[in-house]
Order: C-alpha cells, then sequence, then structure tokens
C-alpha cells in the first residue's frame, strides 16, 4: 500500500457535481495510508462565471475539504502542495510571490533526512508549460531542499531534471499521465507514478501504464532520480531529459511510494 497517494488536479473535466461525486467514489476506494488532493484547472467551473468569480473552489471544497495546499509528512518523506490554478488564467496557471515562499518556508521547516516533494497541478517546464513564477518557483524551492515536484495538466507522463548550471542542486519535474482523458496524449495509454527512497538517499520512479490486452496496469519505465544532497541549498531552472529503462511485469504489492 502507497504510504501517499498525490493527485495533482483535474479530477473532472467540467467540474460538475456528477463528476465530482464520481472522483470522489473513486479516490475513497484507494487503498493509501494518506491521500493529497489538488484542485486543476477543470476542477473550476468554465460557464457558470458567477461561481468562478465569487467561489471558484466551492466545488472542489465540498467534496474534498478547504485545505486546497496540504503538508503531509511520512517517515521517509514531506510532500508540500502548492496552488497553481488561477481563476482568472484558467488554463495557464499562476504561482504568486507570496505562494512561492510559503511553500519555501514549509520545505525549510521539513526534519533533515526526509525527501522534500512540491505537488501542484502545473508543470515548471516542457512542451506545455504556461505557468506564471515557474522560474522564480524552479529556484526558491531547490535552494529550500526540495528535489522532486510533481505535476499534472500535460496529459504525458515524464521525467526532466532542472538545473541553474553554476549549483550542484536542482530539482526533478515529474509529471504525471492521465488516467481516462484522452485530450493531447495521442496513443500514449493511461498511466500512474510510483516514487520510493532508495538505501543511498536517492529515490525511484517508476511509471505504470495500462495494458488494454492484458487489462491491467504494468511497468513500462523505471530510473533513478539522484537526490542524494537533498538537504543542500541552490538550484536554478533548465531542462535536460532523464534516461529511463523499460519492462513488464506486474503492480507491486507494497512498499513506501508517493
Amino acid at each position: 500500500m502507497p504510504d501517499v497517494v498525490v493527485v495533482t488536479g483535474d479530477l473532472t473535466q467540467r467540474a460538475t457535481a456528477p463528476q465530482f461525486d464520481a472522483a470522489w467514489r473513486f479516490l475513497g476506494s484507494l487503498p493509501a495510508g494518506q491521500l493529497l488532493v489538488q484542485p486543476g484547472n477543470h476542477d473550476i467551473p468554465l460557464w457558470a462565471w458567477w461561481e468562478r468569480l465569487r467561489r471558484p473552489y466551492g466545488r472542489f471544497q465540498r467534496h474534498f475539504g478547504t485545505d486546497r495546499c496540504p503538508v503531509v509528512d511520512r517517515a521517509w518523506v514531506r510532500v508540500v502542495a502548492a496552488d497553481s490554478v488561477a481563476p482568472r488564467r484558467h488554463a495557464g496557471g499562476h504561482l504568486s510571490p507570496r505562494e512561492v515562499a510559503r511553500v519555501a518556508a514549509a520545505l525549510d521547516e521539513a526534519q533533515p533526512g526526509p525527501l522534500r516533494i512540491v505537488a501542484l497541478h502545473h508543470p515548471l517546464d516542457g512542451p506545455s508549460a504556461e505557468l506564471f513564477g515557474a522560474q522564480a518557483a524552479c529556484r526558491r524551492w531547490a535552494a529550500a531542499g526540495a528535489r522532486i515536484v510533481l505535476s499534472g495538466h500535460a496529459h504525458r507522463a515524464s521525467a526532466r531534471w532542472l538545473t541553474g548550471g553554476t549549483h550542484h542542486a536542482g530539482l526533478w519535474a515529474v509529471t504525471g499521465g492521465t488516467a481516462i482523458s484522452r485530450r493531447t496524449r495521442g496513443d500514449e495509454p493511461p498511466s500512474v507514478n510510483l516514487i520510493g527512497p532508495l538505501p543511498d538517499g536517492d529515490a525511484w520512479l517508476q511509471r505504470w501504464a495500462f495494458d488494454a490486452a492484458g487489462d491491467a496496469f504494468t511497468l513500462r519505465a523505471s530510473t533513478r532520480l539522484p537526490c542524494r544532497g537533498h538537504d543542500r541549498r541552490g538550484g536554478g531552472c533548465l531542462s535536460e531529459a532523464a534516461d529511463t529503462t523499460t519492462a513488464r511485469q506486474p503492480m507491486p504489492a507494497g512498499g513506501p511510494a508517493a
């Protein structure tokens, strides 16, 4: 059973009550030590502009509570949620200086040792990145000890190393695939990422994708994420693709994972 299940938004297509009901029932059925759920840009009303302006998160909060940016602590990891959804920008996303600073403070407050992870809806980098404030967030969060940033929005799974070039420290930007939407993902199957710790301080990342022929999720990619020295400070923002290896085997029964 995973220690933490992180859902980085877009639980719905049009933020309707039946769609939120279905998402709430499904997520509630998952085995997990703890569930961290964030809204995405599709989880605020698009056509009901009066709700969008006055209570954009009202429908989400009725099902998943008022805390859109929780912090989850487990023995090996601290996960800090960041709010990148901007009701007035809708698709692009926005990280205000105040939000960047709040997340950095929560990272700084972590106990020495556990890996520090940030989760938000919009990716910091990549072909679909339109996030205002991403460069400042990358630098500030890396300086506060974050080593992995989880995101969604793009509908395609990826892992990219972001670094400023002059500092050793940086961030792994890990983007999740999509569960059921076929928009913008072409023939890429639905997938989920698993992350866990390695004894030497690094982390492992696995991408499990749905195999329609076998009616099961199979391991499609696995890679080591170098995170040693994640208590160091420093960092910045450039991109470099991660190496992966592919395999096919059953989903693991348990173990630490986020």
